[in-house]
């Protein structure tokens, strides 16, 4: 078939030279009729309206007529708003002409049933994903002026709806509440409203409120008037929200008081129950001296609940039963436990929680294995349906009796399950779970062949047993991504049987056919589907065998993505070039287009130049080679790229060191051909700013920048270096990165340690008041700072050995910021009382019974010398 842009040149051309068979052409120049909402267009003489002369279909010849799709493309609204301009600019990509008067203009992809929806702006949730198209696309519900005149027109069309819940539901709650429905409801279902909280209203719910239905204070009202609304109501009746008084607890409650203690409830009763009256407690320490004290809930029953007066008997005080808790209480379990002591499950503290544990259980008739024992009690034992009770006579006789003082009977009890019948009477698994499966797998041993007891989603189901063995990535593929849920029968199940085992149905052809009917295990086994047995180098497989770096590709550097009209992206495997210029890029930018590269090639074996290299492997010639083609194999092979077969030690510049290791790139930054210095300056940057001149191998060599100027050299110049300042980095001293200053650095010692000089008036002697010389090597040396010498201290009182030796300056001198001098060099004497404390010292001296001791400095010297 002629492709269309062919067509309608052949129809232009037609209509030019021969402008009298204008009734013929469209038969022979068309490429066949245009659909119905289209066949005014049809004729020669309209191809122009949409197809501009000479050049394929225009976006902006369609948009001409389809006014409503360009205000939605300007806007950025809807599915061709948010469309790539790329895939805008085609509409034929999508709308296929030409192909008969009842073909439908839109071509779904996938699939209509499985559009993406989110990329028209409105992604389909929750309830909105399982509707059909024709549910939401229904012409009543279309808002949009540009989508009303459309369909007044007779056309198709998916456009006009509005995202407003309002615009699709019927506002179920009649006025009565905002019509921001997603403030409570969510896309799951209507029923419940997740994001609603009482607290926000005017009412918040408290204690017992919280567990009362809301049809208790929110009853349903009718509303027949609204049966013929669209879109319809769910039903004639709807909740009432608004106009519910809750501001007197009598407006929902009835006064069991008769109005006796007035209408303020809350003096007595609370949210968190009828029966927890407030009482102080010293209205009921008279009840501790009784029989029967009361503890627990007892303390908060009030007292008419148990001692009257009832209608007709006059309040009972004494002779009231109430050895046994069924002398008041109601057997919440119907007579299903045997004569039961209440007490051993429940307490006075509250008939819920009961204190009936696993332990409790496992002594029964079931006891409670694996995952059982996690399982609420309710779970097993439900509630019953209510029964109401019979009507009995309010009496109250003489003697004491349960029958008209049960204070706890409800109207309709609900009695919990406990007498259920024990494994082995005839019932299985199913007495309790329902079958997940729906019948599927129908076996004489029921659930326990896969399932136990510890567990339900730990299986021992072993898949060799079934038709399609698991090995290799299948093993690992959770059940979910072969046995997905489905409408099994009339229920949603997972799918277990039948099921197809072959490749096709579960995976895609992501090669498009570009193999043909080729098995995919030819290729592909069930480990991983990524590593594949394809062998480029094995016959039968293709015609290019893999060598060198090549057999380290990865295979998406050749077979690269293409892109494909519905947004499908297939790797091309076939047909592809083999020449080096099809995949690789000109590294050197033509540098070597007609040049002879084989003067410079590797010298033959035998040759001493040729120590170390690998010959050249030989290049194969190609007829359809053109003048000054680049040609990669004389220089580069298969075995990689940076193994380069240039001899550089036939060029001027023999390379040696780290030279070997510097990428062409980094010499020959734009061509190849063009000279380069061999001098240093030539390519390396004078760090020292021409300081030591441009001998650079008189400190450095080709193996490493590193210089060789060594401490020894460093001898030689005004600062040699020792001690310490041997050890020195050389940037401590020549910082600059740009100018090292070598011949310029300072060698006084304060312009290195002014910062250190000053900052002693803080932690050690002020220098500065002191008067210190800014000469360090005064006091300190090179190879150890600390301590100082400080050489007029010791013509004055030394420290250089004895008891003295070793102190720190700031134990004597404690002034600051100047020192204080203790005693005279004048006068030959040292002030000790100053620094030797008298108490210390007369206890010392006190303890070694020295005679003639007194705390004087004179008496000190006659014992203690100083110096």
């Amino acid at each position: 078939m002629l492709r269309l842009d062919l067509l309608i040149a052949l129809g232009l051309a037609c209509a030019i030279v021969a402008p009298s068979a204008q009734a013929a052409a469209p038969e022979i120049a068309s490429p066949g009729p245009l659909a119905r909402p289209h066949e005014a267009l049809g004729g020669i003489r309209n191809c122009t309206v949409c197809h501009t002369a000479g050049r394929q279909l225009s976006a902006e010849a369609c948009l001409l007529c389809h006014v409503e799709l360009k205000r939605r493309i300007t806007t950025a609204r809807g599915l061709h708003g948010r469309m790539p301009a790329a895939e805008r600019a085609s509409c034929n990509s999508c709308h296929h002409e030409h192909e008969g008067a009842d073909f439908h203009l839109v071509e779904w992809a996938p699939s209509k049933e499985r559009f993406d929806h989110g990329k028209t702006g409105w992604r389909l949730k929750g309830r909105h994903a399982t509707q059909k198209c024709a549910t939401c696309h229904e012409p009543r519900r279309i808002v949009d002026a540009d989508a009303q005149a459309l369909k007044s027109r007779g056309a198709e069309t998916l456009l006009g709806l509005s995202t407003r819940c309002a615009s699709c539901h019927f506002d179920e709650h009649r006025g009565q509440l905002a019509e921001q429905c997603e403030q409570c409801h969510g896309e799951t279902s209507f029923q419940t409203a997740p994001r609603f909280d009482h607290a926000q209203t005017r009412f918040s719910l408290l204690g017992k409120h919280q567990a009362v239905a809301c049809q208790k204070c929110h009853p349903d009202n009718r509303d027949a008037g609204s049966r013929a609304a669209f879109p319809a109501p769910r039903g004639p009746s709807f909740a009432v929200y608004s106009g519910i008084e809750h501001d007197r607890c009598s407006a929902c409650h009835r006064d069991p008081h008769s109005g006796r203690f007035g209408g303020n409830c809350e003096s007595c009763h609370s949210v968190d129950g009828w029966k927890l009256i407030r009482t102080t407690p010293h209205e009921r320490a008279f009840h501790d001296k009784t029989r029967f004290p009361l503890q627990g809930r007892h303390a908060a029953v009030g007292c008419a609940l148990c001692h009257g007066p009832f209608p007709g008997v006059p309040a009972r005080f004494k002779g009231l039963a109430f050895g046994k808790c069924s002398d008041c209480h109601f057997d919440a379990h119907g007579g299903q436990l045997r004569a039961p002591a209440c007490e051993r499950c429940h307490s006075v503290d509250g008939f819920r929680p009961a204190r009936f544990e696993l332990e409790d259980h496992q002594r029964s008739a079931y006891p409670l294995v694996g995952a059982h024992t996690a399982v609420a009690c309710s779970r097993c034992h439900p509630n019953a349906q209510p029964k109401p009770l019979a009507p009995r006579p309010v009496t109250r006789p003489r003697v004491p009796a349960r029958a008209d003082r049960i204070i706890d009977v409800p109207a309709a009890p609900r009695l919990a399950t406990f007498m259920l019948r024990p494994p082995g009477t005839g019932e299985g698994c199913d007495r309790c779970h329902t079958d997940r499966h729906v019948g599927q797998l129908p076996r004489a041993d029921g659930c326990r062949h896969c399932h136990d007891i510890q567990s339900f989603r730990k299986v021992r189901f072993d898949h060799a047993e079934s038709r399609f063995r698991l090995t290799g990535a299948h093993a690992r593929v959770a059940c979910e991504g072969c046995h997905r849920s489905e409408i099994v029968g009339e229920a949603i199940a997972v799918r277990y049987r039948p099921i197809d085992s072959a490749c096709a149905t579960c995976h895609a052809d992501v090669h498009l056919g570009q193999f043909g009917a080729t098995g995919c295990d030819r290729c592909h086994d069930t480990e991983r589907f990524a590593k594949t047995r394809f062998d480029h180098n094995r016959g039968g497989f293709t015609t290019f065998p893999l060598d060198g770096r090549h057999q380290k590709t990865p295979c998406a550097s050749c077979h690269k993505p293409i892109p494909l009209p519905g947004g499908r992206i297939v790797r091309r495997y076939r047909p592809l070039p083999r020449d080096c210029e099809a995949c690789h890029a000109d590294f050197h930018r033509g540098a070597f287009r007609g040049f002879d590269t084989t003067a410079m090639l590797v010298a033959p074996a035998g040759d001493p130049a040729a120590a170390g290299t690998k010959p050249p492997a030989p290049v194969a010639p190609r007829a359809s080679a053109s003048p000054g083609e680049t040609r990669c194999g004389p220089c580069h092979s298969v075995q990689g790229w940076g193994e380069v077969r240039f001899a550089h030690e036939k060029t001027s510049f023999p390379l040696g060191g780290a030279h070997r290791r510097v990428t062409c790139k980094a010499c020959h930054p734009n061509s190849f051909t063009a000279r380069v210095s061999d001098r240093c300056a030539g390519c390396h940057r004078d760090g020292h700013a021409g300081e030591f001149g441009k001998r650079c191998e008189g400190c450095h060599d080709e193996e490493s920048w590193r210089t060789s100027f060594s401490v020894d050299a460093h001898r030689a110049t005004s600062f040699p270096l020792s001690g310490s300042h041997a050890l020195i980095p050389c940037a401590e001293c020549h910082p600059q990165a740009r100018d090292r200053n070598f011949a310029r650095s300072p060698v006084a010692c304060v312009a290195c340690h002014q910062a250190d000089y000053q900052r002693a008036a803080t932690v050690a002697i002020d220098h500065a008041a002191a008067g210190f010389s800014t000469d360090c090597r005064t006091c300190h040396s090179s190879t150890r700072f600390s301590p100082a010498r400080y050489p007029d201290h010791e013509r004055c009182f030394s420290l250089g050995g004895g008891s003295h030796a070793g102190i720190r300056c700031l134990a004597c001198h404690t002034g600051r910021p100047s020192a204080q001098t203790l005693g005279t060099c004048s006068t030959n004497s040292a002030a000790c009382t100053r620094c030797h404390a008298r108490a210390r010292t007369d206890a010392q001296h006190a303890a070694g019974a020295v005679a003639g001791y007194d705390y004087q400095d004179r008496k000190c010297y006659e014992c203690h010398q100083y110096r």
